[in-house]
């Protein structure tokens, strides 16, 4: 419902001001499952995951799944981003 997609929203921001790019696909149905993947530079891949962890702190109701770092596949639009991981969640 509209509560999750402000949730979503929030979430995606919180993470955003990290990442050089954000991907987000939404699955509705009984419960709401998002897919981000966020394109972070590679130095400050730790400081990302210490910002998902808030959110695990944060949101106990919820359930957070990080995976990566991974090749920017999810960026990939002619150029190159060699200096960069891709973590998802």
């Amino acid at each position: 419902g509209e509560a999750g997609q402000r949730l979503a929203a929030d979430i995606q921001d919180f993470l955003s001001s990290l990442a050089s790019e954000v991907r987000i696909r939404r699955f509705s149905g009984d419960r709401l499952f998002l897919n981000l993947a966020c394109l972070v530079p590679r130095d400050d891949t730790e400081v990302f995951r210490r910002r998902v962890q808030t959110l695990w702190r944060d949101f106990p109701q919820l359930h957070f799944l990080l995976t990566g770092p991974w090749p920017p596949y999810h960026f990939i639009s002619g150029e190159t981003h060699d200096t960069a991981n891709l973590l998802g969640f």
